[in-house]
């Protein structure tokens, strides 16, 4: 089975909360075939009936139900996402090799301060030689991995690709 199409479930929330096609169509300014095709497809696809038509109102089945649920968390996960995304925040995992004298003297502010300002950044410090922390880098740009070198310089931060 293929993944479901976010829109299809997006068709198919409006249609469970507005008990019928023809209402949910207007909502969505979508035409009455469209949201019924998608509606059949989701059905088709899924093997199952996920509404019960009775009286020209449609409520939902046992599944109709089980469905919606993992739509609405669906909808919820794809919305956090898009916000996630937008606001443009540093987020995951920053690796960071360096000398043991220069973790214990200067980076313990600058990450203090960085962490504070960015919170969904994990640090992981590793510290080594500076000739083991040179292959680790060639190791990183070997496999395809983005690497930079970072030099302090008369108190400067200067970023070069590696």
């Amino acid at each position: 089975m293929n993944g479901l199409d976010l829109r299809a479930l997006e068709i198919f929330r409006a249609v469970a909360a507005e008990g019928s096609i023809s209402k949910a169509a207007q909502k969505l300014h979508r035409v009455q075939s469209n949201v019924s095709t998608r509606v059949k497809q989701l059905e088709d696809q899924l093997e199952i009936e996920l509404f019960e038509r009775r009286n020209r109102r449609l409520t939902l089945t046992t599944e109709g139900r089980l469905l919606l649920a993992y739509a609405e968390q669906l909808h919820e996960l794809s919305a956090e996402t898009l916000e996630a995304l937008k606001d443009g925040r540093p987020r995951g995992t920053f690796r960071l090799g360096t000398m043991e004298s220069t973790a214990a003297a200067r980076l313990p502010a600058i990450l203090s301060a960085y962490h504070t300002r960015y919170p969904d950044v994990n640090f992981v410090l590793q510290t080594a030689t500076a000739g083991a922390l040179i292959e680790r880098l060639r190791a990183y740009a070997q496999r395809g991995v983005a690497a930079a070198w970072l030099l302090l310089k008369d108190r400067r931060q200067v970023v070069r690709n590696a």
